[in-house]
């Protein structure tokens, strides 16, 4: 089963917004449980890895940055980046977003999965979606978690694919 979340938070983790505007639908992310949050106990941080940018973003990104006070050098030295959080399933992003139809979860949904996936010795990897208005979306299996690495290497073959192809490809989905 797959569940699908807005990402939020993005505007507390500068450049958050601006790599964002960057990636692909079907971006592979890694999602980590933050029990210690103070602000919720059931937060699921959102984690990018500076790999998962398209070489032709680059240059992009490069020139965009520094607005953030940031380099892309210093993008790239990290193992990976806190993009933001899934969205809280009581929180107002959430329930306006599904006011106006869309059928989104949230992190109490998304936690134990998360959290199954990382005791059974795996880390729990979703992927990058975009919603109809353009905000973005984490999804995930529920079953069967995505290895970035794989993700990452099949992205690397697949460079002539759409990212709607990736993201179908990368969820099971070969149509």
């Amino acid at each position: 089963m797959k569940l699908t979340s807005l990402l939020v938070g993005m505007h507390f983790r500068p450049p958050a917004k601006t790599l964002l505007a960057s990636l692909p639908s079907g971006t592979p992310l890694r999602l980590q449980p933050e029990p210690e949050n103070p602000f919720d106990p059931l937060a699921v941080a959102v984690f990018v890895s500076p790999a998962a940018f398209p070489a032709s973003q680059l240059p992009i990104l490069e020139s965009a940055l520094p607005n953030n006070g940031f380099t892309l050098e210093e993008i790239q030295a990290q193992n990976e980046w806190h993009l933001g959080y899934v969205a809280a399933s009581d929180g107002k992003p959430l329930v306006k977003a599904n006011a106006s139809g869309a059928n989104l979860v949230g992190n109490a949904e998304f936690l134990p999965v998360v959290q199954e996936q990382n005791l059974s010795g795996g880390l729990c990897h979703g992927l990058l979606g975009f919603a109809g208005d353009g905000s973005p979306t984490v999804v995930i299996d529920s079953e069967v978690p995505v290895p970035i690495q794989s993700a990452l290497d099949a992205e690397d073959e697949d460079d002539n694919l759409s990212s709607n192809a990736l993201a179908l490809k990368y969820n099971g989905d070969n149509r």
